[in-house]
């Protein structure tokens, strides 16, 4: 695990990966705690908040700026909230119709990623 910042300015390959972990290394382990006492819909919330606050502001402070944290943090919402998706289910639906809120959550998140990745396209 990096302790030293990285927002891999140059190489989109490595800031897909990178976003990638914290998605699936970090917002889903979370999200899997969170929902053992939470409601789904406010898991990610928390699970974004508890992770900016203790990890980007308390243990690894950006001496570039703010813009890594930011998405650093709504990556880790995002695999919390695809995760948490899948449990949202509304009374009255059929099941599988509960999957557009994974599929909505999948899209933004992937979109994010996809757009930091072309802006350091070279």
């Amino acid at each position: 695990m990096m302790l030293a910042a990285e927002d891999y300015a140059d190489d989109p390959y490595a800031h897909t990966v990178n976003q990638a972990g914290h998605a699936m290394l970090v917002g889903v382990p979370m999200a899997m705690l969170g929902l053992i006492l939470l409601p789904p819909w406010l898991v990610p919330i928390i699970v974004a908040a508890l992770y900016g606050a203790v990890w980007e502001v308390l243990i690894q402070p950006q001496p570039k700026g703010w813009a890594d944290s930011i998405m650093d943090t709504a990556c880790v919402m995002g695999g919390a909230s695809v995760l948490c998706g899948a449990f949202h289910f509304i009374p009255g639906e059929v099941f599988w119709q509960a999957w557009r809120t994974v599929a909505v959550a999948f899209l933004a998140y992937g979109g994010l990623v996809l757009l930091g990745g072309l802006r350091r396209w070279k």
